[in-house]
């Protein structure tokens, strides 16, 4: 899903190029009015002759994977964000977790850039604390995650990460992004992959790596941001 960011789709589609099994498909879910991510697709297509798929739709990260979900061929299918840099051995990882007919998604590790605000890590000791404990990779019942401190190490979870986020595609078809959540729609992801957790088991898995830049959040107005979390999280 991208919208007006056509230098970051291109790195992103690159690294994607890169990794991709010979059996895979991109698709590049528009949601920006002037299309312009269309360019970029034809300049990859004909630079790589590599199978990507571009689809137009309305703005907003619900209604945009919902339509990859719709576009997609595949038995799974795997979200990531366009500020996004997918490392080799992603989609060997994700694969091995499919292995497994009771496994419905998987994610895996996001490395971001520091956040200088304290305890703002999503594997920070002191978040988890502030959190209450629990099982690491669980949600709280007031919307929160509990993050996972022990990164190097896979487990059973109940939510998967914006920037690396899989399913089994029939699963994702019927529980789908819900598209109540506008705009930035922040906790969209934590909302599907939680929902789709009560399917089967979801996993991290953390040979699966993407480098994230977080550019989303950390470009929003910090209280348009504290708004979205209030009430996001209360829904």
């Amino acid at each position: 899903a991208t919208k007006g960011r056509p230098q970051l789709l291109r790195e992103a589609l690159e690294s994607s190029i890169a990794v991709i099994p010979p059996d895979g498909e991109i698709i590049v879910v528009d949601g920006d009015p002037s299309r312009s991510a269309a360019r970029v697709v034809d300049e990859l297509v004909a630079e790589h002759d590599e199978r990507i798929h571009y689809v137009h739709s309305a703005p907003g990260l619900p209604v945009q994977r919902n339509a990859g979900i719709d576009a997609a061929q595949g038995e799974v299918v795997v979200f990531t964000d366009d500020d996004c840099i997918l490392m080799p051995g992603l989609f060997e990882a994700l694969s091995g977790a499919f292995d497994d007919p009771e496994v419905v998604g998987a994610t895996g590790l996001v490395l971001e850039p520091p956040d200088p605000r304290i305890g703002s890590s999503s594997s920070s000791r002191l978040r988890w604390l502030v959190l209450g404990g629990g099982r690491q990779g669980t949600m709280t019942n007031f919307g929160f995650r509990r993050p996972i401190v022990d990164i190097e190490r896979p487990r059973e979870v109940q939510y998967m990460f914006g920037a690396l986020m899989s399913s089994r595609r029939s699963l994702a078809a019927e529980v789908r992004f819900d598209e109540r959540l506008s705009g930035y729609a922040l906790g969209e992801d934590d909302d599907f992959s939680c929902r789709l957790s009560s399917r089967g088991r979801l996993l991290y898995v953390p040979s699966a790596i993407v480098r994230h830049r977080a550019l989303g959040t950390r470009s929003m107005d910090r209280r348009a941001q504290d708004r979205l979390v209030v009430i996001n999280r209360t829904y």
